[in-house]
């Protein structure tokens, strides 16, 4: 989906591609997995959900109709007023009028836009009967201009995972700013056309392509910001659905599309949720540190797991012992583990290259990996071992940081050296050599 996000990072996860195990949601792992068996085999590379297209619909009429046929019903008819507006607090208290920062904010989109709206509608059939295994997830996405502000609609049918993304229509024929208002507390407002009525295609349209390179381990995306919304009758459950690490996930005219997610058995990360590095990557660039906010019950007990989770990540896991791919259960799939002759992946991501240095990384990747252990940010450790890094000499850091000096020190002794090819190929001869980075700036200008 597009990254501007309008797309409709439901933003379920707990926020990372993670849902399950955070919180009040706490999943418990299924016996055979309790009791020590491997959670993943080998997928059967035959194995498809039943008419599993790999062509999108274009017209939006066309995948409703798709989607129907994958037991998802079809699209409720819907007011964003009718939703739960996602709370922006400042210290603990509710505010109603933008401010310059906030206590959570879209991870995608880190500000603090006022007046976005979430509900969870029961599935039905053209019929009106219910469908107690589907959910649609409605999102009326505020910006500070209502104009600009996005509706989007996801459908996940809780059993055999399929699962349909409708995204907002926002080209000229859109109806959203016609329809789109606010509510005195800046609440957006505005009757959503029905999937029947002619103007449904003026509101929506079909899933762009590769959504999963955000939503990539289940259909929702769950972060602090968006759990802050709950369900008025059950003010301890956030309005969107916690689904587990063996849940099935498929997208519906997304048949070619990438569904891997990584796996490193005995990770207690992944004994609630599958986790999607892609998008917590996205997130570190805006400044949103995985450690500060999970494992829900207990953040910042799981560094050591996230940090091996990240180590795969950055350098792939055909280059990471026990770390392989796998893909999720679907319809009657069981999903696993995939290997390098996956026919579907993708070349514009799960590509890992977080440091730049691209897969097995290099200079650059244990550069990135060292830095995060030193306490740096993943932005700042992303510029550093990408060699652009400002007010620093990028070879000294990596060659420093990489010897396991203190980032503070590294960037003090590297301030201004190396600054050309010659002095950078002497500092790297001379750090190798086991000389400490201080004697090597001095030995080499």
């Amino acid at each position: 989906m597009r990254l501007s996000i309008s797309v409709f990072v439901t933003t379920v996860v707990l926020m990372i591609g993670l849902s399950g195990c955070g919180g009040e949601d706490v999943a418990t792992l299924p016996a055979d997995i309790a009791a020590g068996t491997p959670m993943w085999s080998q997928a059967d590379p035959s194995c498809r959900p039943p008419d599993h297209s790999a062509k999108m619909p274009t017209s939006v009429a066309a995948y409703v109709k798709m989607c129907e046929s994958h037991g998802l019903g079809v699209p409720p008819s819907f007011a964003c007023e009718d939703g739960v507006q996602v709370p922006i607090q400042v210290d603990g208290t509710e505010v109603f009028e933008e401010p310059k920062s906030c206590d959570n904010s879209s991870m995608l989109k880190p500000i603090c836009d006022i007046g976005s709206q979430i509900n969870r509608i029961e599935g039905r059939d053209r019929n009106g009967n219910a469908l107690p295994d589907v959910v649609w997830i409605t999102f009326c996405r505020a910006t500070g201009a209502t104009q600009y502000s996005s509706v989007q609609m996801i459908a996940h049918h809780y059993k055999t995972g399929a699962t349909c993304f409708f995204e907002a229509n926002e080209g000229g024929n859109s109806i959203l700013p016609e329809r789109l208002g606010r509510d005195e507390t800046g609440g957006l407002t505005g009757k959503m056309p029905a999937y029947d009525d002619p103007d449904f295609d003026r509101a929506f349209v079909p899933a762009p392509d590769q959504c999963v390179q955000c939503h990539q381990n289940n259909a929702f995306i769950r972060n602090p910001w968006l759990d802050g919304a709950r369900l008025p009758d059950n003010p301890a459950e956030p309005v969107l659905p916690t689904v587990g690490a063996k849940s099935p996930y498929y997208i519906v005219g997304g048949g070619d599309w990438d569904m891997r997610t990584i796996h490193i058995e005995g990770n207690a990360c992944l004994d609630c949720h599958r986790i999607g590095m892609e998008i917590d990557q996205q997130f570190a660039a805006n400044g949103f540190d995985v450690n500060s906010y999970m494992p829900a019950h207990a953040p910042g007990t799981m560094v050591d797991d996230y940090q091996q989770l990240l180590s795969c990540w950055i350098n792939g896991p055909e280059n990471t012992e026990g770390c392989e791919w796998i893909i999720a259960p679907a319809a009657q799939c069981s999903g696993g583990i995939v290997g390098s002759d996956y026919p579907y992946k993708s070349k514009s991501f799960n590509q890992g290259d977080v440091a730049g240095g691209g897969k097995g990384g290099g200079a650059a990747a244990p550069c990135y990996e060292t830095c995060i252990a030193q306490g740096q940010s993943a932005p700042e450790c992303k510029s550093i071992c990408s060699g652009e890094g400002s007010n620093t000499s990028a070879q000294c850091y990596k060659a420093c940081i990489a010897k396991g000096e203190d980032p503070t020190l590294c960037t003090n002794e590297c301030a201004g050296g190396g600054s050309s090819d010659d002095n950078d190929a002497c500092y790297d001869a001379c750090v190798a050599k086991g000389e400490s980075p201080q004697v090597c700036k001095a030995a080499c200008g």
